[in-house]
């Protein structure tokens, strides 16, 4: 790797509170509500070693390795470094198999949602075409908006985040 890679430009890197919010988006969303409720305090517990044994060391060592690589391609430059283009390739393979797989999931998700509430409101559900056309709108929707400039999508992650899983969360235990 050449010493004479530029820094990458600072409208092109997360800032602390979108990180964060990409790490409670992980965690707190209204889908694992109930099962946190149902374990009770004890989810506390289990949420605290995962910040101290998997979040704090993972940001750490992206925080790092990010700062010695600073070439565009993330998870596949670094191990790439360490482990040679065929681990690096298979790496990043398997992570946007996860992502893609993680992306149909949260999508039929969001037409479910959807085609209950078009059921309660219009007395009437979603037909197959238009739930399928409903999911393509949501995820070309999702990539034009990945377009504009870093600043503005993780913005709207973050509001996301706020106004999608932190208030509806707050509402629903202040309402219990």
């Amino acid at each position: 790797m050449p010493n004479d890679v530029p820094p990458p430009k600072e409208d092109k890197m997360l800032g602390t509170f979108a990180v964060a919010m990409i790490g409670v988006s992980a965690m707190f969303t209204l889908r694992t509500l109930p099962c946190m409720a149902d374990t009770g305090y004890q989810s506390i517990f289990f949420f605290g070693w995962a910040v101290l044994f998997f979040f704090i060391p993972i940001s750490l060592a992206c925080s790092e390795l990010g700062s010695q690589f600073p070439a565009q391609g993330g998870v596949y430059i670094w191990i790439s470094q360490a482990f040679g283009v065929r681990i690096g390739f298979l790496a990043s393979w398997l992570e946007w198999l996860n992502n893609t797989l993680y992306l149909t999931l949260l999508l039929c998700f969001i037409v479910v949602i959807c085609n209950h509430i078009c059921g309660h409101v219009f007395h009437t559900s979603l037909t197959n075409l238009g739930q399928l056309v409903l999911m393509l709108l949501f995820f070309w929707g999702a990539t034009v908006f990945n377009f504009f400039p870093l600043k503005y999508s993780s913005l709207f992650s973050s509001m996301g985040t706020i106004l999608g899983s932190v208030i509806p969360a707050v509402v629903l235990i202040g309402l219990g």
